[in-house]
Protein backbone atom coordinates (compact mmCIF):
# COMPACT_ATOMS: atom_id res chain seq x y z
CA UNK A 1 0.00 0.00 0.00
CA UNK A 2 2.88 2.35 0.83
CA UNK A 3 4.30 1.60 -2.61
CA UNK A 4 1.00 2.61 -4.29
CA UNK A 5 0.88 5.91 -2.40
CA UNK A 6 4.55 6.58 -3.18
CA UNK A 7 3.97 5.83 -6.90
CA UNK A 8 0.97 8.17 -6.99
CA UNK A 9 3.01 10.96 -5.39
CA UNK A 10 5.87 10.47 -7.82
CA UNK A 11 3.57 10.64 -10.85
CA UNK A 12 1.95 13.85 -9.64
CA UNK A 13 5.32 15.45 -8.90
CA UNK A 14 6.81 15.05 -12.37
CA UNK A 15 8.37 18.08 -13.96
CA UNK A 16 6.24 19.78 -16.60
CA UNK A 17 7.55 19.49 -20.17
CA UNK A 18 9.70 22.36 -21.44
CA UNK A 19 7.86 22.52 -24.74
CA UNK A 20 4.16 22.33 -25.51
CA UNK A 21 2.99 21.29 -28.95
CA UNK A 22 0.24 23.57 -30.32
CA UNK A 23 -2.29 21.51 -32.27
CA UNK A 24 -4.64 24.29 -33.35
CA UNK A 25 -4.86 28.05 -33.12
CA UNK A 26 -8.31 29.55 -32.60
CA UNK A 27 -9.04 33.16 -33.46
CA UNK A 28 -11.98 34.84 -31.71
CA UNK A 29 -13.94 36.86 -34.24
CA UNK A 30 -17.05 37.73 -32.24
CA UNK A 31 -18.30 37.90 -28.69
CA UNK A 32 -21.68 37.83 -26.99
CA UNK A 33 -23.19 38.61 -23.63
CA UNK A 34 -23.28 35.75 -21.13
CA UNK A 35 -26.69 34.20 -20.59
CA UNK A 36 -28.10 32.63 -17.44
CA UNK A 37 -27.04 29.22 -18.85
CA UNK A 38 -23.43 30.37 -19.19
CA UNK A 39 -23.24 31.65 -15.66
CA UNK A 40 -25.27 28.83 -14.13
CA UNK A 41 -27.43 31.39 -12.39
CA UNK A 42 -31.14 31.82 -12.56
CA UNK A 43 -33.55 33.57 -10.28
CA UNK A 44 -35.78 30.50 -9.98
CA UNK A 45 -35.69 28.55 -6.72
CA UNK A 46 -36.89 24.95 -7.09
CA UNK A 47 -36.92 22.91 -3.86
CA UNK A 48 -36.61 19.28 -4.97
CA UNK A 49 -38.76 16.54 -3.43
CA UNK A 50 -36.56 14.01 -1.60
CA UNK A 51 -37.93 11.18 -3.78
CA UNK A 52 -36.33 12.71 -6.91
CA UNK A 53 -32.66 12.78 -7.93
CA UNK A 54 -31.05 15.91 -9.34
CA UNK A 55 -29.15 15.46 -12.59
CA UNK A 56 -27.07 18.06 -14.41
CA UNK A 57 -28.88 20.95 -16.05
CA UNK A 58 -28.53 21.54 -19.75
CA UNK A 59 -28.75 24.61 -21.92
CA UNK A 60 -32.50 24.15 -22.32
CA UNK A 61 -33.23 22.70 -18.88
CA UNK A 62 -32.78 24.98 -15.89
CA UNK A 63 -33.46 22.14 -13.45
CA UNK A 64 -33.36 18.46 -14.32
CA UNK A 65 -34.56 15.56 -12.13
CA UNK A 66 -35.10 11.80 -12.32
CA UNK A 67 -37.49 9.60 -10.36
CA UNK A 68 -38.04 5.84 -10.21
CA UNK A 69 -35.41 3.18 -10.82
CA UNK A 70 -33.71 1.79 -13.93
CA UNK A 71 -36.03 1.09 -16.87
CA UNK A 72 -38.93 2.19 -14.69
CA UNK A 73 -37.77 5.77 -14.30
CA UNK A 74 -38.95 9.10 -15.53
CA UNK A 75 -37.77 12.68 -15.65
CA UNK A 76 -38.92 16.11 -14.59
CA UNK A 77 -37.44 19.28 -15.98
CA UNK A 78 -38.00 23.00 -15.85
CA UNK A 79 -37.41 25.08 -18.95
CA UNK A 80 -37.88 28.59 -20.19
CA UNK A 81 -39.43 28.72 -23.63
CA UNK A 82 -41.34 30.94 -26.01
CA UNK A 83 -43.99 30.43 -28.66
CA UNK A 84 -47.13 30.61 -26.55
CA UNK A 85 -48.89 28.34 -24.10
CA UNK A 86 -51.25 26.68 -26.61
CA UNK A 87 -48.61 25.80 -29.24
CA UNK A 88 -46.38 24.25 -26.56
CA UNK A 89 -49.29 22.32 -25.03
CA UNK A 90 -50.27 21.03 -28.48
CA UNK A 91 -46.66 20.02 -29.17
CA UNK A 92 -46.64 17.95 -25.96
CA UNK A 93 -49.97 16.35 -26.90
CA UNK A 94 -48.59 15.66 -30.38
CA UNK A 95 -45.68 13.72 -28.86
CA UNK A 96 -48.36 11.26 -27.70
CA UNK A 97 -50.33 11.24 -30.96
CA UNK A 98 -53.17 13.24 -29.40
CA UNK A 99 -55.16 15.78 -31.42
CA UNK A 100 -54.54 19.49 -31.06
CA UNK A 101 -56.89 21.51 -28.88
CA UNK A 102 -58.26 24.84 -30.07
CA UNK A 103 -58.15 26.78 -26.80
CA UNK A 104 -56.24 26.78 -23.53
CA UNK A 105 -59.68 26.70 -21.88
CA UNK A 106 -59.61 22.93 -22.59
CA UNK A 107 -56.98 22.47 -19.87
CA UNK A 108 -57.29 22.57 -16.08
CA UNK A 109 -55.31 25.38 -14.44
CA UNK A 110 -53.09 25.88 -11.40
CA UNK A 111 -51.06 28.82 -10.13
CA UNK A 112 -47.36 28.87 -10.95
CA UNK A 113 -45.32 31.79 -9.61
CA UNK A 114 -48.58 33.70 -9.21
CA UNK A 115 -49.55 33.18 -12.87
CA UNK A 116 -52.38 31.10 -14.25
CA UNK A 117 -50.85 27.97 -15.72
CA UNK A 118 -52.34 25.15 -17.76
CA UNK A 119 -51.92 21.51 -16.79
CA UNK A 120 -51.28 19.24 -19.77
CA UNK A 121 -51.53 15.49 -19.51
CA UNK A 122 -51.59 12.62 -21.97
CA UNK A 123 -50.69 8.95 -22.03
CA UNK A 124 -50.01 6.23 -24.54
CA UNK A 125 -47.12 5.88 -26.95
CA UNK A 126 -44.54 8.64 -26.49
CA UNK A 127 -42.96 9.43 -29.86
CA UNK A 128 -39.87 10.89 -28.23
CA UNK A 129 -38.43 14.34 -28.46
CA UNK A 130 -35.87 16.58 -26.73
CA UNK A 131 -33.34 13.74 -26.82
CA UNK A 132 -35.72 11.08 -25.48
CA UNK A 133 -36.44 7.88 -27.34
CA UNK A 134 -39.94 6.60 -28.06
CA UNK A 135 -41.62 4.45 -25.42
CA UNK A 136 -44.88 2.57 -25.01
CA UNK A 137 -47.29 3.06 -22.10
CA UNK A 138 -45.81 6.43 -21.19
CA UNK A 139 -47.36 9.64 -19.90
CA UNK A 140 -46.70 13.35 -19.73
CA UNK A 141 -47.83 15.69 -16.99
CA UNK A 142 -46.76 19.27 -17.38
CA UNK A 143 -47.49 22.82 -16.37
CA UNK A 144 -47.05 25.81 -18.69
CA UNK A 145 -47.30 29.45 -17.58
CA UNK A 146 -46.54 32.76 -19.24
CA UNK A 147 -47.21 34.56 -22.47
CA UNK A 148 -45.95 34.25 -26.05
CA UNK A 149 -42.68 36.03 -25.20
CA UNK A 150 -41.71 34.09 -22.11
CA UNK A 151 -42.90 30.73 -20.78
CA UNK A 152 -41.95 28.63 -17.81
CA UNK A 153 -42.60 24.92 -18.31
CA UNK A 154 -42.42 22.07 -15.82
CA UNK A 155 -42.64 18.74 -17.63
CA UNK A 156 -42.73 15.17 -16.31
CA UNK A 157 -42.37 12.24 -18.72
CA UNK A 158 -42.06 8.56 -17.93
CA UNK A 159 -43.92 5.28 -17.57
CA UNK A 160 -47.64 6.04 -17.21
CA UNK A 161 -48.04 4.35 -13.82
CA UNK A 162 -45.07 6.26 -12.37
CA UNK A 163 -46.19 9.62 -13.76
CA UNK A 164 -49.69 9.06 -12.35
CA UNK A 165 -48.19 8.13 -8.96
CA UNK A 166 -46.07 11.33 -9.00
CA UNK A 167 -48.95 13.67 -10.02
CA UNK A 168 -49.60 15.18 -6.58
CA UNK A 169 -45.86 15.54 -5.92
CA UNK A 170 -45.32 17.39 -9.23
CA UNK A 171 -48.19 19.80 -8.59
CA UNK A 172 -46.90 20.44 -5.05
CA UNK A 173 -43.42 20.99 -6.53
CA UNK A 174 -44.90 23.62 -8.87
CA UNK A 175 -46.58 25.34 -5.92
CA UNK A 176 -43.18 25.59 -4.16
CA UNK A 177 -41.34 27.25 -7.06
CA UNK A 178 -40.46 30.86 -6.39
CA UNK A 179 -38.29 33.69 -7.61
CA UNK A 180 -35.14 34.68 -5.71
CA UNK A 181 -35.67 38.20 -4.42
CA UNK A 182 -32.99 38.73 -1.78
CA UNK A 183 -29.44 37.68 -0.98
CA UNK A 184 -30.89 35.54 1.81
CA UNK A 185 -32.80 33.54 -0.82
CA UNK A 186 -29.44 32.69 -2.45
CA UNK A 187 -28.65 30.39 0.46
CA UNK A 188 -31.83 28.32 0.01
CA UNK A 189 -31.09 24.65 -0.59
CA UNK A 190 -32.60 23.69 -3.95
CA UNK A 191 -31.66 20.02 -3.57
CA UNK A 192 -34.62 19.09 -1.39
CA UNK A 193 -38.07 20.30 -0.46
CA UNK A 194 -38.38 22.50 2.55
Amino acid sequence: MVLVVFAALMVSCRKAPDKVKVLETVQITETRELTMWDTGSDSLIAPMPPEWRKVPSTQLRLFNYRFGEGEESGEVYISRANGGVLPNANRWLGQFGKPKVESIDAFPTVKLLGMDAVVVSASGRFDGGMGNSAQENAAVLGVIAGNSDSLLTVKMVGPADLVNAERARLLRFCENLRIRKTEEDSDVNTDSAE
